[in-house]
Order: structure tokens, then C-alpha cells, then sequence
């Protein structure tokens, strides 16, 4: 089969169970479907995918709640990356700062010097790539990460590269073979 066939095969089976899913994570969630189907909408040059894309996006951004963890597979600071890369790559526009508000009020909660877990997937290194991405993008909200925090989790851990972020979701083992991860 051709690489398009295959790629068509992935976004009908993931926009499926994609409208399905409650997971709304980078790694294998809503989010992480989005950036597929904005990125497969440019490559197709159909407008539909990056529609659906949007629909999605929104849903995460509304399903965001406090109980949701800060870990970059699964959780805040891997949404929060993930809208930070689609703004970067200007798949979409982002008017309203309130979603980086809930995501900086919940990670500003935590003290880097005191987290165990310092991996990228779903500790300290993944919250400190989300950080860094969204002081690049100069957001001016009402919530900034004190200078002192910043320290802190640069002593602890350093933040991916857009490249490294994609290399470490796409060596993702438990996943289907005809996932967008594939």
C-alpha cells in the first residue's frame, strides 16, 4: 500500500476512536490527534482535517479540569506544549491566555526542588519543556513564572527541542500500528 493509503487509513481509524477518547494528552490523547490532523490538513491541502482539528482543541481546552495531572504524556504541561507548538507553527491563533493561566496556576503550585521524578514523560523535565516553550512565545498573561522558579527547574532539568519532543513521543511503545504515532 502507499504511504497515503496508509496515511489515510490512520486518520479514518483516528478520527473514529479520536471522538471517542476521553484522554486529552499529547502522547495519545485529543491533543496529540490535533497536531496530527493540522499537520496531515497541510500536507493534503484540506481544510476539513485542520476544521476537525480545531473542534478537538477546543474540546481539550474546555475539558481542561484541577484534577488532571502536570505530566507531559498525559496531562497539563503536554497540552500546554502542544498549543504552544501549534501556535509556533501557525496552525492556530491564540486570543485568550486563560487555558495558560489554569495550566501556569496548576504547575506554579509544585516546588522543582522537591519533585522526584525529574523524566520527560510525566515529571519535571516535560513541565520544564512546557515552561520554557511558553516564556519563548512571549505570552504576556496574568500568570509569569518567577525568575527564581525558572532557576529552579533549569537546576534540575533541561527543556527539549521541538525535534527532541517529537522523538521521544514517537518512541512511544504502547501504541497501535496504525496510530498517527506510526
Amino acid at each position: 500500500m502507499s504511504e497515503k493509503g496508509i496515511l489515510l487509513q490512520i486518520v479514518n481509524k483516528e478520527l473514529f476512536h479520536g471522538c471517542l477518547s476521553e484522554n486529552l494528552g499529547l502522547y495519545s490523547g485529543k491533543m496529540g490527534l490535533s497536531v496530527f490532523l493540522y499537520h496531515y490538513s497541510r500536507f493534503t491541502d484540506n481544510m476539513l482535517f485542520a476544521d476537525f482539528a480545531g473542534e478537538l482543541i477546543d474540546e481539550v481546552c474546555e475539558s481542561i479540569y484541577d484534577g488532571i495531572s502536570l505530566s507531559f504524556s498525559s496531562g497539563l504541561s503536554g497540552i500546554g506544549w502542544g498549543l504552544e507548538y501549534l501556535a509556533k507553527n501557525r496552525f492556530i491563533e491564540i486570543d485568550d491566555n486563560s487555558v495558560f493561566a489554569d495550566i501556569n496556576y496548576k504547575i506554579l503550585e509544585i516546588n522543582p526542588d522537591n519533585v522526584r521524578d525529574c523524566s520527560f514523560a510525566k515529571g519535571l523535565e516535560g513541565i520544564s519543556t512546557y515552561v520554557h516553550a511558553h516564556i519563548s512565545a512571549g505570552r504576556m498573561g496574568k500568570i509569569l513564572f518567577p525568575p527564581a522558579f525558572i532557576q529552579s527547574l533549569d537546576g534540575r532539568c533541561l527543556p527539549k527541542t521541538d525535534s527532541m519532543v517529537w522523538d521521544e513521543i514517537l518512541q512511544e511503545k504502547n501504541v497501535d500500528g496504525l496510530s498517527w504515532q506510526n
